[in-house]
């Protein structure tokens, strides 16, 4: 039921961006509506081969790409990128940030599928040592906080740019990342050493959509070269 409302404000927003000819907005918004549709076809998938872990991760990856397009349909909308404070070794280790916090969803997906919530006991799980998927994991969360940590700092001591409010803007979206992933980090904890009760795998699946939206607005908004003319 949720697929319609989606479809239909994916459509509503279709026709937004043709009724205001921003070409460069037109296949962003056209992806969200395929995506959606594409959705739909992996559900179906999903249920075919019983729940099994790769097709429900599936799932989920396509759901962060769309997240990723609705954050740049979003962000262009705002005429955004503009002029970025950071340098170009900010730059890359923004990237980095952002490439960890993927490969971190996609390891979780691993974690979840290796995990006892499978949707029911006969749903099909993966043959590893969960514990060793969810170190894997933990350690890959500890590795994103040192590079996001990096990135307040180049942030942080960057010499003034010719946009001051910029950078200003940049660290209050980087402290609203910091925090989201400290939320997130002990959400997991908490997770692990409680038995990974239901409630609290909800709570990180929202937390994971917030850290992901977080890092997707931190990338798009630090794609621009430094020295470009502000919009």
């Amino acid at each position: 039921m949720l697929t319609f409302v989606l479809v239909a404000l994916a459509i509503a927003t279709f026709v937004w961006v043709l009724k205001t000819g921003r070409k460069n907005l037109r296949l962003l918004a056209l992806l969200q509506i395929l995506g959606i549709l594409g959705q739909g076809v992996l559900g179906g998938i999903t249920v075919l081969t019983k729940l099994n872990p790769a097709a429900v991760a599936s799932h989920l990856i396509l759901s962060i790409f769309l997240i990723y397009g609705a954050v740049l349909l979003n962000e262009r909308s705002r005429d955004y990128p503009k002029a970025s404070p950071l340098t170009h070794a900010g730059v890359l280790v923004v990237r980095v940030v952002f490439s960890l916090t993927l490969l971190v969803i996609v390891v979780g997906t691993v974690v979840t599928g290796t995990g006892p919530h499978a949707g029911d006991q006969a749903a099909p799980r993966y043959n590893f040592d969960v514990r060793m998927v969810t170190w894997l994991h933990a350690d890959l969360v500890i590795a994103l906080c040192g590079a996001i940590f990096a990135m307040y700092l180049l942030l942080k001591l960057a010499p003034i740019s010719s946009s001051p409010e910029a950078r200003t803007n940049h660290l209050k979206l980087v402290k609203t990342f910091i925090i989201l992933v400290f939320i997130q980090g002990g959400i997991g904890y908490l997770q692990y050493f409680t038995g990974v009760p239901i409630i609290l795998v909800g709570f990180h699946l929202l937390g994971l959509s917030l850290v992901w939206l977080t890092a997707c607005k931190l990338l798009v908004r630090t794609s621009a070269r430094r020295d470009a003319k502000l919009s």
